[in-house]
């Protein structure tokens, strides 16, 4: 918040959650908006969000303020498991840049670099349907 230079992060990283307790200032537009000024134009926002998967609220209203921020097609969902009709309350990392991004190379260069993916990213109409 204090950082005057707007443009300079190729990531940012959110973890201010604890438990299935989050502080609301940091999950409004606003604070996306700020967010996304100090991203460089193919910056990343990662945020850490626990809800319950199929019945929380929070993640799909968190998913659609960052899409008002970053563009309908630029806020992606990685998932523990990609069974995701049994997933409970989870840890799960939502994914937000103003540059479109193509997952399914990012799961390519992961995997071609010798990495092991130990998420799954949930197809893109997916994150409209929870």
């Amino acid at each position: 918040m204090n950082c005057k230079e707007k443009g300079t992060y190729d990531l940012i990283f959110g973890d201010a959650f604890n438990d299935l307790s989050i502080p609301y200032h940091l999950t409004t537009k606003e604070f996306a908006m700020q967010l996304r000024s100090l991203l460089k134009p193919d910056g990343l926002l990662l945020a850490n969000v626990i809800d319950s998967f199929k019945k929380g609220a929070f993640m799909p209203s968190y998913i659609r303020t960052l899409e008002e921020v970053f563009g309908k097609r630029n806020v992606h969902l990685m998932t523990l498991s990609s069974d995701y009709e049994k997933i409970g309350i989870s840890t799960c990392v939502v994914v937000a840049s103003a540059k479109t991004l193509d997952m399914d190379d990012f799961v390519r260069t992961v995997k071609e670099r010798g990495g092991e993916m130990t998420s799954h990213v949930m197809p893109q109409d997916g994150c409209r349907n929870i």
